[in-house]
């Protein structure tokens, strides 16, 4: 999906009287796209900012589509909570 489908989905279900929790999963580390803190936090930071103003509840930060350690998404997730 992307951005424009998601805001058309959200507003459907907002219209139809939908009141639960709106969950928006983001994808800030692509296959085949540069690994690196830099990189992560600002498609991260851009995907949590984009959902907020569609009004979404909740954004998950998909993680599990590259090979990263524990530790390597602990450290991405830490660069991430440092600009929070």
């Amino acid at each position: 999906m992307n951005w424009d489908d998601t805001r058309t989905q959200i507003n459907w279900y907002r219209d139809a009287g939908g009141t639960g929790t709106v969950v928006v999963n983001t994808i800030p580390l692509l296959p085949g796209a540069e690994i690196s803190e830099t990189a992560f936090v600002e498609a991260a930071l851009d995907g949590l900012e984009r959902s907020r103003a569609l009004g979404a509840d909740e954004t998950h930060i998909v993680l599990n589509l590259r090979p990263l350690t524990a530790d390597e998404q602990v450290e991405l997730l830490e660069a991430l909570a440092a600009r929070l």
